[in-house]
């Protein structure tokens, strides 16, 4: 049944869509000839579609042939996070009751540390050896944070001798114009390491840590710069359309700063602006710049940033972006070389398969745009024959459909 299906979907697309329906083209390179092929799609095949579902392309053979087809959606935030609980101790606890620090955080091993002079009285010890493929960020929690202190990280695998592995990053706990500022998250990105040292800058008692590693991560784009227009009245920018807008990244000057602001969008230029997000950005550090993203789940055209009330617009900004990332599948079974279209009022019903292909996929790179036929998206008011042959095949296919049913429920009878 589920191959009957498939073959009334290409059956439909066959008469309802032809090549020179779609205004542009783009040719795949690929060495392959057979078989199931990817290809990722630039923004700037995004910007030419019709439909925000993203159904009006669809791949060609040598002989004008419409292969399969499908888009697969990958979301840059679904990440699978291994989380754990990390053993730490102060080196000043260590110093005065060893013997039941030590057990924790050294698995019982036998250290003299007061012959270890790489240590201080503020610093921490972590035992990290249970993170094997290493740590993304560190949630370091701790009741007595306040204003800000500065810690330095460094890896050892034998406790005498340390690389340092992230300088200067801060921890922070600030009370700024009503909106308080909490930063609890030490970002390492460290390959595997049996033990850490945190050299913090001011005493702080630690209640708990807890180490973070992304151990599956969907590929993504990389994030976009975008181009701001400064107004008086706010900072704006575009999106091409059909962009599911992810994350934003702020960056913000080498000084410390903090504004409150309200991010809007709208779709058509002559719409009103609509609110979509409240948010407080920061930087803390001098001398370095402080990236700061945002997550967001939005479509729109047109984007403005405003100052919330007592507050006001930064005047050094740089912004960029990552989206969903469409990567077309389409199964190659036809005569190469194959051919990509878009942008048509006609809409391509898509294949599952994936489903119905296990085997794994190349990919394939995209040639830079050309003109396939200017005039596809002109509406011609005669009898469309397009459209009657595309109801005439869907009732067939309905009717092909039902046919079977009715065989199968018939034999189901006989046999009972």
């Amino acid at each position: 049944m589920l191959k009957l299906l498939v073959l009334s979907v290409l059956i439909s697309n066959l008469i309802a869509v032809e090549k020179n329906d779609f205004t542009y083209k783009r040719d795949i390179i690929t060495t392959q000839k057979e078989g199931l092929i990817s290809v990722k799609l630039p923004l700037e095949v995004y910007a030419k579609l019709t439909f925000k579902e993203l159904s009006d392309l669809g791949v060609y053979d040598a002989l004008d042939q419409l292969m399969p087809h499908t888009l697969l959606v990958k979301h840059p935030s679904q990440l699978k996070i291994q989380e754990k609980v990390i053993p730490f101790a102060s080196y000043k606890s260590l110093k005065t009751s060893p013997a039941h620090n030590i057990k924790l955080v050294f698995e019982g091993k036998n250290i003299n540390l007061n012959a270890i002079n790489t240590f201080e009285e503020k610093d921490y010890i972590l035992d990290t050896s249970g993170m094997t493929t290493g740590i993304d960020t560190l949630l370091i929690k701790s009741k007595n944070l306040k204003n800000m202190v500065h810690v330095d990280t460094f890896c050892s695998n034998d406790l005498a001798t340390w690389r340092l592995i992230k300088s200067n990053e801060i921890l922070a706990k600030l009370s700024m114009q009503e909106s308080p500022i909490l930063k609890e998250r030490l970002y390492l990105n460290s390959k595997p390491c049996h033990y850490l040292k945190l050299k913090i800058d001011k005493p702080l008692n630690i209640d708990h840590i807890s180490a973070y590693k992304a151990s599956q991560q969907l590929t993504k784009p990389e994030p976009q710069k975008l181009i701001l227009q400064h107004h008086n009245n706010g900072i704006e920018f575009n999106l091409t359309k059909n962009i599911t807008l992810n994350t934003l990244y702020f960056a913000l000057p080498n000084k410390e700063q903090f504004y409150k602001l309200i991010l809007l969008s709208k779709n058509t230029k002559n719409a009103p602006w609509h609110p979509i997000k409240t948010m407080s950005i920061y930087s803390l550090k001098k001398g370095k710049v402080t990236a700061l993203s945002l997550a967001l789940k939005t479509q729109a055209n047109y984007y403005r940033i405003q100052a919330q009330e007592n507050s006001y617009l930064p005047k050094q900004l740089e912004l960029s972006f990552d989206y969903d990332n469409a990567e077309l599948y389409f199964l190659a079974q036809g005569t190469a070389p194959y051919t990509l279209v878009y942008d048509s009022l006609q809409k391509v019903s898509q294949v599952d398969i994936l489903a119905l292909n296990d085997t794994n996929s190349s990919t394939a790179q995209l040639s830079r745009e050309k003109s396939l036929n200017p005039n596809a998206k002109v509406v011609i008011t005669p009898t469309n024959y397009k459209a009657i042959f595309t109801w005439i095949a869907l009732i067939l296919g309905v009717i092909l459909l039902a046919f079977m049913t009715f065989t199968l429920i018939k034999d189901t009878q006989k046999d009972t």
